[in-house]
C-alpha cells in the first residue's frame, strides 16, 4: 500500500513567497513552435521541460528560444540547464502586470497574460506542512525513516517496489533506505 500527497514536500517560508504566477505551458510551446517537440511538468514555482523522445530538436535550441523572450528588456525566464532538461522559473525582475508585452524572436509581441497565468487555480503547495509518503508491504522495512524526499522520488521508488525497470532519464532517486536488502 502506498499513500502519497501531491504537494507539501517543499516548505516555502512566508517571507520568501512572491505573488504566485504560473507559466502557461501549452500556449508558450505553441507560440514558440515547440508544441510537438517539448513537454513541461509543473513543480512548485517552476516548470521542468524535456524534449519528447521522437523529436529531432535539441534541448539547447529550446533553451535559446526561451532565452530570447523578454519584457521591458528583461529576460522573461530564469533557466537552469541540465543534460536532458531545463528548469524554468519566471524571472523575479518581471513586474506583476498582465498587460505588459512579451517580445518573441520573430518580432511578435503578445500580452504577458497569454504566456503567464496571473491567477492560477492552484499553486502546487497547499500548505507549509510536509508532504505525506507512507508505504507498506513485504519488501518494506517497518518503521524505516526517510531522509530528504521530493515529489521526483516517488515514481522511481514505486517502480522499484513493483520491480519495474526505471528509465535512465527519470528524475528523482529510489528511497533505498525503506527496502529490505
Amino acid at each position: 500500500m502506498i499513500i502519497c500527497s501531491d504537494h507539501g514536500f517543499e516548505n516555502i517560508k512566508r517571507e520568501e513567497r512572491q505573488d504566485f504566477r504560473s507559466i502557461n505551458i501549452l500556449y508558450l510551446l505553441r507560440e514558440l513552435n515547440y508544441y510537438y517537440d517539448v513537454y513541461g511538468v509543473y513543480m512548485t514555482g517552476k516548470v521542468v521541460f524535456r524534449i519528447r523522445p521522437n523529436s529531432s530538436i535539441s534541448i539547447e535550441s529550446f533553451k535559446r528560444a526561451l532565452e530570447s523572450l523578454n519584457s521591458e528588456d528583461q529576460p522573461l525566464f530564469s533557466i537552469k540547464a541540465y543534460t536532458n532538461k531545463l528548469i524554468v522559473r519566471i524571472n523575479d525582475e518581471i513586474r506583476f502586470d498582465p498587460t505588459l508585452k512579451v517580445s518573441f524572436p520573430d518580432g511578435k509581441k503578445l500580452r504577458m497574460d497569454s504566456i503567464i497565468d496571473f491567477h492560477p487555480g492552484h499553486t502546487g503547495t497547499h500548505s507549509e506542512n510536509n508532504g505525506v509518503f507512507i508505504i507498506k508491504g513485504p519488501k518494506i522495512k517497518k518503521g524505516a525513516a526517510i531522509g530528504k524526499i521530493t515529489p521526483y522520488d516517488v515514481a522511481p521508488t514505486v517502480l522499484k517496489f513493483l520491480e519495474i525497470d526505471i528509465p535512465p532519464d527519470m528524475d528523482g532517486h529510489v528511497l533505498k533506505e525503506i527496502f529490505h536488502n
